[in-house]
């Protein structure tokens, strides 16, 4: 069966042309790897190629063999886009904590229910090779950050689009994992469908042979300057000997193990990387240290010197603790102005009415104009581009003055020199305090850090070195 709508012999183009891109002409199996720092463009590109806002000046025409039209609301039956946002729908009915709570869970559905019947042998064969074919009766929610990515591009292909458009393919998803990926795009390209990749890092993939450089160069006069930001002390109770201790820690979801046995101590000021496979366990792991689940009531955890369970409450613990995922951003409320949003986060605990110290305002400020956010109190956060939406939530983590800090893929759509950027500011910020980062790029990584933790199908190591993880 063809891959395509059309019949094999059925040729078409696509011709764009919005603000510094175009005019542009796509042909059947034609790709096109777009590099921009512009996360701004890339958010109204896509808003106009969905039909969310109208921009007077942009064209867009597609042709076959049956028909001319420059109707946009037309060429989106022929188009797709790929973004992994929630739907308006979706921020409604979901949030950050409910893949833990099994009871919360049933209407949500299942990635076998989310992918629908396949049937291309090809496809039948990349769930094999992703290793999502034993996740086929797992709820959507459940999936890990780069296991839900990998299931969706499945789904995109398979609804055989003429063009598929995509942002940031690669964030969030390990080396194998992008090979397979790369695998999918020359095949569906090797067909007859149109493959447009926008990425702020990373080279243009070998089996597109078509590339665009837009946006120019960041501004980097001040991006490493980190000697003036003073960073105050960790706010609150420091007077500990372990951030945590997990002692043959288990998860189990129905009747898969997510983690078996894990032990792992993390001492006060220490700094670690946590590193693993997509769906090893690492945010499942993460989220016994900051309270979310509640399997850690049937296992031996330890959190600040003091045993999981003992009387603590949950705002007690979230206080001494900033984190930050790509899930928290992804299921956060951006229906609230920038400084409504940090507020929320900074003074988390209820139960606790506190404001900032005047070290702790000045490095609000300061950390505000180093992302050059400084302006943005008052606008809505769901205005701002979703790489500045990131940088008020990372911003607000930070701001909160945790004793640890904790942040799992923070850099997700970041470009190289913004990644630069962040890495400086952390590595300072976390000179007083506990750390451990997730990511899948070891040059994301601070320098500062010195211990690494592995994770492989749920089970854990500490390791010497940083490692890869593909040849382990």
């Amino acid at each position: 069966m063809s891959l395509l709508k059309q019949s094999d012999t059925t040729t078409f183009s696509l011709k764009f042309n919005f603000q510094v891109i175009g005019p542009v002409s796509i042909y059947k199996g034609q790709g096109l790897f777009v590099h921009t720092t512009d996360s701004d463009f890339v958010d109204t590109f896509f808003d106009w190629l969905d039909g969310r806002k109208y921009y007077p000046e942009a064209s867009i025409e597609f042709s076959d063999n049956n028909e001319n039209t420059s109707d946009l609301y037309i060429i989106r039956k022929q188009i797709i886009t790929v973004r992994f946002r929630l739907s308006d729908n979706e921020n409604v009915y979901f949030y950050y904590q409910q893949r833990y709570h099994a009871t919360e869970n049933d209407n949500v559905a299942t990635l076998k229910d989310f992918l629908g019947e396949i049937c291309d042998p090809y496809f039948d064969n990349l769930l094999l090779k992703l290793g999502l074919d034993k996740l086929l009766r797992e709820k959507i929610n459940m999936l890990s950050s780069g296991e839900f990515r990998k299931a969706f591009f499945i789904k995109a292909s398979m609804t055989k689009p003429c063009a598929m458009f995509i942002e940031e393919p690669y964030t969030g998803i390990d080396t194998k994992s992008i090979e397979l990926l790369n695998e999918l795009f020359a095949y569906l390209l090797q067909n007859g469908m149109s493959v447009i990749i926008f990425a702020s890092t990373g080279s243009r993939p070998d089996f597109i042979k078509n590339s665009l450089s837009i946006g120019g160069t960041e501004n980097s006069g001040h991006f490493y300057n980190v000697k003036y930001i003073k960073v105050p002390d960790p706010y609150g109770n420091t007077n500990f000997i372990n951030a945590f201790e997990l002692k043959n820690v288990s998860a189990n979801y129905d009747g898969r193990d997510v983690l078996h046995n894990i032990n792992w101590t993390v001492s006060r000021n220490q700094k670690w990387s946590l590193t693993g496979h997509n769906g090893a366990g690492k945010s499942t792991l993460l989220s016994f240290v900051n309270a979310d689940n509640p399997q850690v009531y049937c296992n031996n955890v330890h959190l600040f010197d003091r045993k999981r369970g003992s009387g603590e409450t949950i705002w007690e613990i979230k206080d001494r603790i900033g984190f930050y995922s790509p899930e928290f951003h992804r299921y956060f409320n951006k229906l609230m102005t920038v400084e409504d949003a940090i507020n929320s986060i900074v003074f988390q605990n209820p139960y606790e009415k506190r404001v900032l110290s005047c070290p702790e305002e000045n490095f609000k400020l300061q950390l505000l104009n180093y992302f050059e956010l400084v302006d943005s109190d008052q606008k809505m956060l769901c205005d701002l581009s979703v790489i500045n939406q990131k940088l008020i939530l990372l911003s607000a983590v930070m701001i909160k003055n945790a004793p640890l800090l904790i942040l799992d893929e923070p850099f997700q759509g970041f470009s190289d020199q913004l990644i630069k950027k962040s890495v400086a500011l952390i590595n300072k910020y976390v000179e007083k305090r506990t750390f451990i980062m997730v990511s899948h790029n070891h040059s994301d990584f601070p320098v500062c850090i010195n211990k690494h933790f592995y994770l492989k199908n749920g089970i854990g190591k500490e390791l010497d070195e940083l490692i890869d993880i593909e040849n382990y």
